[in-house]
């Protein structure tokens, strides 16, 4: 690269005008103008010294052939499209002091799947990761981001049960990128949240991990450690028998689980009875078809419950839902702050979800 490529002014990159595919701008350049490398698309990495403290507006946008960066440690803000349409860029390890992550930062960044959180950060600089973490949940590399959390800050993630909720709505999608990278601690750290992932969960996974050993070992080492050989015969034995119409649960049975009553033909659960933490309200018991949820159902501050109750309501995790509900009141799971809801295709549920700020996975 000549010197007289990269312009610097007063410690300050202007803009480059050569054609070299690897840049290493020298040590005392401590800002990176807007527009200095702008559609500069010979460029395939960029090593910047730890002086560098700013970086503005559009500096790499366009860098298509871009595939790797770094960002010093002192940079506290990633300007508006920075990287924008940088198309190649493969990983970026985000800076130790990031403050701010600027709108389209990383927009069609196509190959972004390694997005690295800086290491060694203490828990008063916790307000930087929510910014990350803010920022990249809304975009396309949401998944990465939450694996990056997974894997660097798990003992942030355990601790922050807003956090926590986050992530375990994205489960499918987070154990879907760790089968791609086969990464098993993702994986591991991200069943810990839960109390017991579901058998038929489990298989599933394990269909899709077919080609990542790794991942694979772990889920077969999870479910035989969960589940006995008994438990894991009798549950598809039951499947079996529900999927060819040989065995249903009768009225007696959910009333075990649930309590209910007949209103205009339609069942409405009325108190949940189990101590389970991951629960499935069906579509119909007996012939009654379940429309509703009534006041404090789950709740863990329903009235008459023993300190045991109270308790497992609180750690309730993950309720199904069935495409049949249409009305919930309002204080049906008041106290129940772990919760996530699953449904399919019922824009009530979505809205009541949204309305308490409860997760929704579908």
């Amino acid at each position: 690269m000549s010197d007289k490529d990269l312009v610097i002014i007063n410690n300050k990159v202007m803009c480059y005008r050569g054609n070299d595919e690897n840049i290493v701008v020298p040590q005392g350049v401590t800002c990176i103008s807007e527009d200095a490398f702008y559609n500069c698309v010979s460029i395939k990495s960029i090593t910047l010294p730890e002086t560098v403290t700013e970086i503005k507006v559009l500096a790499f946008c366009g860098c298509k052939n871009l595939k790797g960066i770094n960002l010093p440690d002192k940079i506290t803000t990633i300007n508006y499209s920075t990287f924008n349409a940088c198309y190649s860029l493969e990983k970026v390890v985000l800076p130790y002091d990031l403050r701010l992550i600027c709108l389209n930062a990383f927009c069609d960044c196509k190959k972004l799947k390694h997005i690295i959180l800086p290491e060694n950060i203490t828990s008063f600089k916790f307000s930087s990761l929510k910014v990350i973490w803010d920022y990249f949940t809304g975009t396309e590399h949401a998944v990465a981001i939450k694996c990056s959390f997974l894997k660097q800050y798990f003992h942030f993630v355990k601790e922050e049960t807003e956090l926590k909720r986050k992530i375990k709505v994205s489960k499918k999608n987070i154990v879907k990128f760790a089968i791609e990278l086969d990464d098993a601690e993702i994986v591991k750290n991200l069943f810990s949240l839960y109390k017991k992932i579901q058998l038929d969960e489990l298989d599933a996974f394990l269909s899709e991990a077919e080609n990542s050993v790794s991942v694979r070992a772990f889920l077969l080492e999870y479910k035989n450690s969960k589940y006995s050989v008994a438990e894991q015969e009798g549950f598809w034995n039951l499947e079996a028998e529900k999927s060819l119409g040989l065995k249903e649960r009768c009225i007696s049975d959910w009333k075990k689980i649930f309590g209910f009553y007949v209103k205009d033909g339609t069942a409405i659960i009325t108190k949940y009875k189990s101590l389970e933490s991951v629960v499935e309200v069906p579509e119909k018991i007996g012939k009654y078809v379940v429309t509703g949820i009534s006041e404090k159902a789950f709740s863990a501050y329903a009235p008459r419950l023993t300190d045991k109750e109270k308790i497992s309501r609180k750690k309730l995790e993950h309720i199904t839902l069935p495409v049949t509900i249409n009305k919930i009141a309002e204080d049906a799971f008041f106290g129940c702050t772990l919760l996530t809801f699953h449904s399919e295709g019922n824009d009530y549920i979505e809205q009541y979800a949204k309305k308490h700020n409860i997760p929704i996975e579908k």
